[in-house]
């Protein structure tokens, strides 16, 4: 089941929202649900007793919580949910990037840009590849947080738990080419979608973890992240 919410405090957009989505779910091969909520807390009460959405459309300006303010709340709670910001207020568009965002979109233009994220959204649900980790046990790509190297085997910190590979970190390096991942040290490769801060020599990772980055790759990871950035508006 593919869950999605829609939390917008203006009905009218509400609407438009999910009638664009139930057109571009039309051929979707899977069952799916659409939410609405009028308001941040609505959603968080609704979160108290339900499972997280798979997506949220997300407006950024409304009474009470806003929209980054729930963004940050749901990173905090190591929530997998993407989300997705519409609104009026496109000076607001900096602080609504982050961990499992995957656009912005002004609300005049819904009709027209929307359908591309929402196409995004299905197809990150669709390709998010799996790995043999060791004896068998597995890790969603868009789990990991960032991958160590320790002598002649690996650690994958992940949302919610760790796990210890053979592979070495040049393999994974292999396998997670062309994915949003970079190896910002021998040692580590990171997860471009977790980035909570790059300062010089290290980048914070949402959940508190701060890996250092190698000197000469400091001005790399900055061009390649603002990429990753381009590619999520």
């Amino acid at each position: 089941m593919y869950n999605i919410a829609i939390c917008d405090d203006e009905i009218i957009y509400s609407e438009i929202i999910k009638n664009i989505l139930e057109k571009e779910l039309e051929n979707y091969d899977g069952e799916y649900t659409i939410r609405t909520f009028g308001s941040s807390d609505d959603y968080l009460r609704y979160l108290k007793n339900e499972k997280d959405s798979n997506l949220l459309i997300l407006d950024v300006e409304m009474p009470g919580m806003g929209g980054i303010e729930l963004k940050e709340y749901l990173n905090n709670m190591e929530s997998p949910c993407n989300i997705i910001f519409v609104t009026n207020h496109t000076e607001a568009m900096g602080d609504a990037f982050g961990k499992n965002v995957i656009g912005f979109v002004n609300k005049t233009l819904l009709s027209e840009k929307l359908p591309v994220y929402i196409k995004k959204a299905v197809m990150r649900k669709k390709d998010d590849r799996k790995f043999i980790a060791a004896k068998g046990s597995t890790v969603k790509m868009s789990d990991i947080l960032y991958i160590k190297a320790e002598k002649k085997y690996t650690v994958i910190y992940c949302k919610d738990r760790e796990c210890f590979s053979d592979k070495s970190i040049t393999e994974w390096e292999s396998e997670l080419k062309g994915c949003d991942f970079f190896r910002c040290q021998r040692s580590y490769i990171i997860n471009l979608g977790f980035i909570k801060m790059i300062e010089r020599g290290r980048v914070e990772i949402y959940g508190g973890a701060r890996i250092p980055v190698s000197r000469k790759l400091d001005a790399e990871l900055d061009k390649i992240y603002d990429e990753y950035l381009i590619r999520s508006i």
